[in-house]
């Protein structure tokens, strides 16, 4: 999960009744914790000091199927996941990484119909789908994943 706390974006985790947000560097008002030779800040609120509480899924169409996906920018291409497509995954040139799970990466130009869906955790799981542009759809894969790797 996401959560927005003072109009900056953290990584989110349900804890004892509360909403633990962390992020990589050191934060003035928060406790650090050294992981794998990185130093994290987090803090644990209410949820009601949230501005938002949310996962965001995206997705791309590709040779007219959707997938979920991931998407690394600066080599310009999308990571599909293969999911419940009704063909078979070897058959599209996905990899196996582990048992049952198959990824293929692909440029983003082969992609169209970018996408992506926000489940707002605030307000009772509400779903909203978002379809934009490329850019927009890097800008927000930017913001909502690799700021808060």
């Amino acid at each position: 999960m996401i959560g927005l706390y003072n109009n900056e974006r953290f990584n989110a985790f349900n804890k004892e009744n509360k909403i633990r947000l962390s992020r990589r560097g050191k934060l003035e008002g928060f406790s650090l914790r050294e992981v794998s030779g990185e130093i994290y800040s987090y803090i644990l609120i209410n949820k009601k000091e949230l501005q938002e509480l949310y996962d965001i899924n995206f997705y791309v169409r590709w040779k007219g199927m959707q997938f979920q996906c991931g998407c690394d920018w600066e080599k310009q291409v999308i990571l599909l996941w293969f999911g419940n497509n009704n063909k078979n995954p070897k058959e599209l040139g996905f990899i196996e990484e582990e048992r049952g799970c198959f990824y293929k990466e692909v440029p983003i130009d082969d992609c169209s119909d970018f996408t992506y869906e926000k489940i707002d955790y605030l307000n009772d799981h509400q779903i909203a789908k978002f379809m934009v542009t490329k850019e927009e759809f890097i800008d927000v894969y930017k913001k909502n994943r690799d700021e808060l790797r």
